[in-house]
């Protein structure tokens, strides 16, 4: 989720199926973004806590980070450094905002496959 006022960038990871948050260990996530006009810089998405789930940083599925070269964007591309999800590390994995990850059949649900970052 994208705050384009602000550039404050919001990604929640989740289950195979998109439906139940997928706790991580790690406090931050690394992010590379870049713009369509060309436009590179580097995001923190630091880990959040929260009451209600009893998540706290280092064992959460929420991560948010702000950027000033987010801000007003309706599109770009960005590249997780390296995430480590229930025993599996991924690096440079990639994806499209506001496209997302996952794969679309018609009118039917949307839905995506393994482990997904939002």
């Amino acid at each position: 989720m994208l705050e384009k006022a602000t550039g404050k960038l919001t990604g929640y990871v989740l289950d195979g199926e998109a439906e139940k948050p997928v706790r991580l260990a790690q406090k931050a996530i690394e992010l590379k973004i870049s713009m369509d006009a060309g436009q590179k810089s580097a995001l923190q998405l630091m880990g959040v806590a929260n009451t209600l789930t009893g998540e706290t940083e280092g064992d959460t599925s929420q991560f948010t980070g702000q950027s000033d070269a987010l801000k007003g964007a309706t599109k770009f591309h960005a590249e997780i450094a390296s995430i480590a999800v229930k025993g599996q590390t991924f690096t440079k994995v990639a994806f499209g905002f506001s496209e997302g990850n996952e794969h679309k059949h018609g009118n039917e649900h949307t839905h995506g496959e393994g482990e997904h970052t939002h």
